[in-house]
């Protein structure tokens, strides 16, 4: 099959030209692509318009988050990283004593009795915390002394 070379088309780039194959039509001359139609202009902004006829509404106020609600009288939201074996121990007592009580009260109270009640043991699982730590560093000190 042969090719005909045509003189360069308006359009084209220099040094390129159009391509005549046998059997096909002939390549269409450039036409002009007319420039898009310029954007309207925006209106001038008038009291309470701005933009395109968009009222302005008072910015929106934030709902209070959970975190951020004030607390009831003698009540406080608070957040503690334990271990996931304490809390399904903690979980575990909350639910014993609701089944104890027959679910007449509020699971919150349930959680701050056991809570106090485990804040009355602070001494007692301070030593033990000590004793356990001390024997952890005893063990680690005859380590030391026969490596």
């Amino acid at each position: 099959m042969s090719a005909t070379r045509k003189p360069a088309r308006p359009g084209l780039p220099a040094g390129r030209e159009a391509i005549a194959v046998p059997g096909l039509p002939a390549p269409a001359a450039a036409t002009p692509v007319p420039p898009a139609p310029a954007a309207p202009p925006i209106p001038a902004p008038y009291p309470g318009i701005q933009g395109y006829g968009q009222v302005r509404t008072p910015p929106r106020t934030a709902r209070k988050s959970a975190a951020k609600r004030d607390d009831p009288p003698g009540m406080a939201r608070t957040s503690y990283y334990i271990s996931s074996e304490a809390a399904a121990a903690l979980d575990a007592a909350v639910d014993q004593v609701l089944a104890a009580l027959g679910g007449d009260i509020p699971k919150h109270v349930a959680l701050s009795a056991l809570i106090a009640a485990g804040a009355a043991q602070a001494p007692a699982v301070a030593q033990q915390l000590a004793a356990a730590r001390a024997a952890e560093l005893a063990q680690r000190l005859q380590e030391l002394q026969r490596g």
